[in-house]
């Protein structure tokens, strides 16, 4: 009984302790931030405490106390992933259950949670019958988390597109803590570009290892940013790389500095470019031969070159307190104002002027004015640049140059007066040439006719030679006075120039001189032709002199060969040649051929007057042209005249 009683008491005692145990363990749930769940695997009822339900938004009863309550509020893109870690622990592969998962709330919003359990009982077949756990809220870190990615995200986009290069280091310091070195930790693909430095081979090396030749202070300077916290910034050269760069340096943290720089060559390049072209303006301004000023928008000079004081004969200060009007003649300074005022409105962008200036000793010069009008970035006017040059002597001799061709106009006009004259007088000339002259020839050749019919037969024959040479000569004279006249009405016949198509004028020519020269074998060549500005009357005669000549010379030529032809000239101007395998000439006389009666074959070889080619080249000079011959002897010979084309090419 006695034992009983105490095994009694025993058991209250056990239960009592379990119920604290109990109250105390109700208690820490109560007050813990955590939720408890308690699974029944077999059954599948599971017990969720208060704290649990609270923190979904829950209360006592609103959640049926069932796994299929607690699988319906995870996320469904997080079921895989908490089946798989259960099967794990069931299967004994993981000491314990953990999984981070998304739960829905009693609103509808889905939370982030830590869960993490174990299995507390099996079977005997090792099949789990009871498992415990526990419920974290971790929304807030996993909001922080991806606040975090998202902070790395933006740092390392910056970071590999920003284009500055950026590089982070860590100072290597000796056995006494001083700088000695640094090494690269990260670098950027613009640090790369710029530096032509790879990353790859680059980062866990020191500085020393990769540009041995660094000078110790850079090593000194990044030192004292890594060990102080001291920011600094510079510019700086790399001979290296020849390059230029403005360096920012700050520390990250204690050891640490990063680099941020910008490859400023093109600036520095640039500043250089325009710091020379202001030193070679400045010595062209301050050395130029002409004067050069920059005067402001009130029209003073703010400053003078030189050149200009001497010009004027005012010193730099004197001009920089007067207005350019003040040294300007007054006929000249209201067209000066107006340009100027024009130029500073936009209505312009330079003006050029000649005008009088008045020099401090009461001298006028004569000056060329150049203006030009420099504006700021935003358009508004700044200064101008004038430019002058002394053309007093330019005048003076435009002076005597203008009295020169009033003179000379006078003396063409007296030299037209004569030519007028002498035209006259040669008109009259022709007239007593052309009527008085051919009355003798004419009686001559009348009374020889008379002689030869009034003596009949009873003329011998050596007077009948007479009687001949008599006539010929007659005839001869009175082809020579038409030749004359010829040459001189070709000088003053006014040329009426059209477009002439100069084929069918030459084969017009060559209709008229067959008619001459039939029974003869002859052998015509004839190459298209361009078209010419011409006389047709003057351009005709001339074919007829080259054409006849031709024809003449190759008599003594079984088969003649006559070539009318171009030669290559510039695009303006045709040549034209008619050649022939005639007799030819002795080029040494070939300067004679073009002269009055210079003949190279007498009378009794080849007919002729010595007028014919003077006339060519008498009428292709009129027209603007040139004309030669080639040849030899027995070799034939070349004839060439130069005329101005005509628009429509060859025909």
């Amino acid at each position: 009984m006695t034992e009983g009683k105490k095994t009694q008491e025993t058991l209250v005692e056990d239960i009592d302790a379990l119920r604290r145990s109990e109250e105390r363990l109700r208690l820490a749930l109560t007050v813990a931030s955590d939720g408890y769940w308690d699974w029944n695997v077999r059954t599948g009822e599971v017990f969720f405490s208060p704290r649990w339900l609270e923190t979904l938004g829950y209360g006592p009863g609103d959640l049926e106390p069932h796994v299929d309550s607690w699988k319906r509020l995870v996320h469904p893109d997080d079921m895989p992933r908490v089946t798989e870690a259960l099967d794990a622990h069931f299967e004994g592969k993981t000491p314990i259950y953990a999984c981070e998962n998304r739960l829905r709330t009693k609103t509808g919003v889905y939370r982030w949670n830590l869960d993490r359990g174990r299995v507390v009982s099996r079977d005997a077949d090792g099949r789990p019958l009871r498992m415990v756990g526990i419920d974290a809220d971790i929304t807030l870190r996993k909001q922080a988390e991806e606040a975090l990615r998202g902070s790395r995200e933006r740092y390392q986009l910056l970071f590999n597109h920003m284009t500055e290069g950026f590089a982070l280091h860590e100072i290597v310091c000796d056995e006494n803590g001083r700088p000695d070195d640094y090494r690269f930790l990260a670098v950027n693909p613009s640090f790369e570009k710029l530096t032509r430095l790879k990353g790859k081979d680059i980062i866990g090396k020191t500085v020393r290892e990769v540009l041995p030749t660094i000078e110790s202070h850079w090593i000194e300077t990044y030192g004292n940013v890594a060990l102080t916290g001291e920011p600094t910034s510079f510019e700086n050269y790399a001979e290296p790389l020849d390059r230029h760069f403005r360096v920012s340096a700050f520390c990250p943290r204690r050891g640490q500095f990063a680099a941020i720089f910008t490859d400023t060559t093109e600036q520095v390049r640039v500043s250089e470019a325009l710091r020379e072209r202001e030193e070679r303006f400045r010595a062209t301004f301050n050395w130029a031969g002409v004067g050069m000023a920059l005067v402001d928008m009130e029209g003073r000079p703010r400053e003078c070159n030189a050149a200009l004081t001497r010009m004027l004969g005012y010193s730099e200060d004197e001009l920089r307190g007067m207005v350019f009007t003040e040294f300007t003649h007054p006929d000249d300074a209201d067209k000066d104002v107006a340009l100027y005022k024009e130029l500073i409105a936009g209505k312009r962008r330079h003006y050029a002027m000649a005008k009088r200036y008045i020099r401090k000793d009461g001298r006028t010069i004569w000056g060329r004015l150049n203006v030009s009008l420099v504006r700021e970035a935003g358009g508004q006017p700044q200064y101008a640049i004038g430019m002058v040059e002394d053309i007093s002597e330019q005048k003076q001799a435009e002076e005597e140059l203008r009295k020169l061709n009033v003179e000379l106009e006078e003396r063409v006009l007296e030299r037209t007066a004569e030519l007028e004259a002498s035209n006259k007088e040669l008109e009259a000339f022709s007239y007593s040439v052309s009527h008085d002259l051919r009355a003798p020839l004419r009686h001559m050749t009348g009374f020889v006719s008379l002689l030869e019919q009034h003596a009949g037969s009873s003329m011998d024959e050596k007077a009948r030679r007479y009687a001949k040479i008599i006539a010929d000569s007659a005839g001869r004279m009175g082809r020579l006075i038409d030749d004359l006249l010829d040459f001189s009405r070709t000088g003053r016949t006014q040329l009426e120039k059209t477009s002439i198509n100069l084929t069918a004028l030459v084969k017009d020519v060559q209709r008229e001189c067959l008619r001459d020269a039939q029974g003869r074998q002859i052998d015509w060549k004839l190459d298209p032709l361009p078209k010419v500005a011409a006389d047709r009357s003057l351009l005709r005669l001339v074919l007829m002199n080259l054409l006849s000549n031709a024809l003449k010379f190759t008599r003594g030529r079984s088969q003649a060969s006559i070539h009318v032809g171009t030669m290559p000239a510039d695009d303006d101007t045709a040549v034209v040649f008619v050649r022939d395998n005639g007799a030819g000439f002795d080029k040494r006389y070939a300067g004679k051929l073009f002269g009055v009666f210079q003949r190279l074959h007498t009378s009794d070889e080849y007919e002729g007057t010595g007028i014919g080619l003077a006339n060519v080249r008498r009428i292709i000079h009129r027209h603007g042209g040139q004309v030669w011959a080639e040849s030899a002897v027995d070799q034939g010979a070349t004839f060439y005249f130069s005329l101005p084309k005509s628009n429509g090419g060859a025909t």
